[in-house]
């Protein structure tokens, strides 16, 4: 019986140590520098940031949410979305690790909770990073009716110049 719960230890332990080590890219969990010397999480935030910082567009990173609740006299933290963009009233989340299980709960929890108290987002996806221009831009459109141009050094600007 005592091998029993040492194997059992052994594995949690083992299951963990494996889930550290394969489950979590290190090299996207790097402080690195944008373009303003601004101090972000991940390269892939640098990225979004430094696209920001490129097209003019003024940002916050991390700042706390804060929701009125009860006719405004109490507020309720919510989460610290990566970016929140001042002139448009809008957080842009950026989702990079939707294929581990409790990432996705969490990050979906977080979701519902922008949707249970109204707050406008826009949520960003490795795949979005590809073509970041079109993307944000598309999705700033669709959520507040704002025409952005695209940019010249889009990479497929010729293919989307029409829209």
């Amino acid at each position: 019986m005592f091998i029993y719960y040492i194997f059992i230890i052994v594995l949690v332990f083992l299951y963990f140590l494996f889930e550290k080590i394969f489950f979590q890219d290190k090299s996207l969990w790097i402080k690195t520098y944008t373009i303003n010397w601004e101090l972000v999480k991940s390269k892939k935030e640098k990225i979004i940031a430094d696209y920001f910082y490129k097209q003019n567009i003024n940002y916050v990173y991390e700042k706390i949410l804060y929701v009125s609740f009860f006719f405004w006299l109490f507020k309720k933290k919510i989460s610290v979305p990566d970016f929140y963009l001042p002139d448009y009233d809008i957080y842009v989340e950026y989702f990079w690790l939707m294929d581990h299980k409790q990432y996705r709960l969490k990050n979906n929890f977080k979701i519902s909770q922008y949707y249970l108290y109204w707050v406008k987002f826009i949520s960003l996806y490795p795949y979005d990073l590809k073509d970041l221009d079109y993307n944000f831009k598309r999705k700033l459109y669709d959520l507040t009716w704002n025409y952005l141009p695209l940019s010249k050094w889009f990479r497929n600007y010729d293919k989307f110049k029409k829209i």
